[in-house]
């Protein structure tokens, strides 16, 4: 299945840990709303799509895990 975009609503999450789940789609955009979330580990799904700028930008995020997945941009251009 896909992530749902209703995680982003979850403003007192601080660890979101999908690794593993054969999750498909994209990273919702409603993710970034997490304000509290330290770390975010979607390696090993087939998530596909672009890694989006608010995403990788998240003041709060101290572990973000991505791999294992087939995300198309870079995550380094994000941050220029």
């Amino acid at each position: 299945g896909n992530i749902p975009p209703q995680l982003g609503s979850l403003n007192h999450l601080w660890i979101l840990d999908l690794s593993s789940n054969l999750i498909e789609g994209t990273i919702p955009l409603p993710l970034a709303n997490l304000t509290k979330l330290i770390s975010l580990d979607l390696i090993f799904n087939k998530i596909k799509g672009p890694i989006q700028p608010n995403i990788v930008s998240m003041k709060s995020i101290q572990a973000l895990s991505l791999s294992g997945n087939a995300l198309e941009s870079p995550i380094l251009d994000s941050f220029y």
